[in-house]
């Protein structure tokens, strides 16, 4: 069921990331030891869409693939929660214990600091254990900031996503059955099958989908599941999962399954309103809550999208500076930035992207009020930061969009600190334009002046690298 590939445990040395400019090179010796392709008619381009170290061959009319982001993906080795657990359990610091009906979930949960009360729950068969997965019963996730626990009932194994400051989404399994020192098993192949295909751009992504589900949990014939952000509107949100809270009436895609009248798929909607907890829906026994969090399930959505675009920053400005370093003469140098045009565009252009999905430019409005019924808001809040008035960027609206502040709490995540210099200058040189009111892109025009203020006052009091890299 599971493909379990062990990390390389061999070093010593701390954690290891791949060399982008030697891969590259040895990608490309290799590639010209072949018959039809000529050293002087190879032209090595930097592939802005195919992630770190991604380079195309040009020669008599064809373009090869080289590299791509799945790659140094594997190549890598992770630098993350999950790594840094297995890390203490195999020095003894830390203990797991066994429960004999959830086996290691309450214990994963408390060593990696996720709050019960983020417990989002989904129905729909697109998990690598899918075969155990159904309406009666479900999968539960739990989060943070960077980590995924999933839960099936008599599930074989946790299945564990974190998200590393270079790897991106990293995916892992742990067996439950009881013993001295549990092991995490990295997964690659079967989570890449989905969170790193070719419409993905072969970069390792979390996926946030709305599915339209019959009874069983399968994905009705006839209609495919569909990945959703801040600026899904919410009747086309939560399709295969099950939600708890107040929507003030509002409707969603959750709680309900389709039909089949003829040849048309209709969703019956009938129960996607308020449901305060879901022990009508399923037996809440097998869960650590009865909840699966309306507040919960919008905040993990706008996490899924941020990290995924934080990634590809990381990947794409990291692959650009590898080419520049192998070839200098390839493209003009900017005196100003020290790097070469074509590594400032791509610069310019994932981090545009990234500013506006953290400034919520394309959110979706909420018509009324929204109401969690878990606690996830009380917890979620508490962490902080705050500044001196006691203001957060984790404080949630709910009333009409998701955050108080809308500005993304991720810029406190280990991988946004880990974009490269170049991106991180660009970015917050123009968060500073946007919220000193002096860039006039019609993208931010939707932030009053009070919000520029409090968000920029906020991230002064709490966030150095904006102090830093501001001026």
């Amino acid at each position: 069921m599971f493909t379990d590939q062990k990390q390389d445990t061999g070093r010593t040395d701390g954690p290891h990331y791949p060399d982008y400019s030697q891969c590259c090179k040895r990608r490309v010796a290799r590639l010209l030891k072949h018959r039809s392709v000529s050293a002087p008619a190879a032209l090595l381009l930097t592939a802005t869409l195919g992630g770190v170290a991604a380079c195309w061959h040009m020669a008599a009319g064809q373009v090869i693939y080289v590299d791509d982001a799945r790659t140094q993906y594997i190549q890598g080795t992770p630098r993350d929660s999950v790594t840094r657990l297995q890390a203490d359990l195999e020095r003894g610091k830390v203990h797991l214990s066994f429960d004999p009906k959830f086996g290691y979930l309450p214990a994963i949960l408390k060593a990696l600091k996720v709050s019960p009360t983020s417990q989002v729950v989904v129905f729909s068969k697109t998990s690598v254990q899918k075969d155990l997965i159904s309406p009666e019963n479900p999968r539960s996730i739990y989060f943070n900031d960077g980590t995924y626990v999933g839960y099936v009932p008599d599930g074989k194994a946790l299945e564990l996503c974190t998200t590393d400051p270079y790897l991106g989404a990293v995916y892992y399994t742990l067996l439950q059955r009881e013993v001295p020192k549990p092991k995490f098993f990295r997964t690659i192949d079967a989570c890449l099958e989905c969170h790193a295909d070719k419409a993905l751009k072969h970069l390792p992504r979390h996926l946030m989908f709305s599915t339209i589900c019959n009874s069983e949990g399968a994905v009705a014939e006839g209609t495919q599941p569909f990945d959703t952000s801040d600026a899904t509107s919410l009747s086309k949100r939560f399709g295969g999962w099950f939600v708890s809270g107040s929507t003030s009436g509002q409707k969603h895609m959750g709680n309900a399954f389709a039909t089949l009248k003829g040849a048309e798929v209709t969703l019956d909607r009938k129960v996607a309103g308020d449901v305060k907890n879901l022990a009508s829906l399923y037996d809440t026994k097998l869960m650590l809550t009865p909840y699966s969090d309306i507040a919960a399930l919008m905040t993990m959505t706008h996490q899924y999208h941020v990290q995924n675009q934080i990634n590809e920053v990381t990947y794409r400005v990291n692959s650009a500076m590898a080419f520049e370093r192998l070839y200098p003469r390839a493209a003009p140098m900017n005196g100003a930035t020290g790097h070469s045009v074509s590594t400032d565009k791509t610069v310019k252009e994932v981090c545009d992207l990234l500013l506006r999905v953290m400034l919520f430019t394309d959110e979706a409005k909420i018509p009324a009020p929204i109401t969690g019924t878990s606690g996830f808001r009380e917890a979620f809040e508490k962490a902080g930061p705050f500044d001196s008035k006691g203001r957060s960027l984790r404080q949630l609206n709910l009333k009409t969009r998701l955050l108080k502040y809308p500005f993304s709490f991720l810029i406190y995540s280990d991988n946004f600190d880990a974009i490269p210099v170049p991106a991180k200058r660009y970015f917050y040189r123009r968060l500073h334009r946007v919220l000193d009111g002096k860039d006039h892109d019609p993208a931010f025009g939707r932030l009053t002046a009070d919000e520029r203020a409090a968000i920029r006052e906020i991230l002064r009091a709490t966030k150095k690298d904006f102090r830093i890299f501001g001026g």
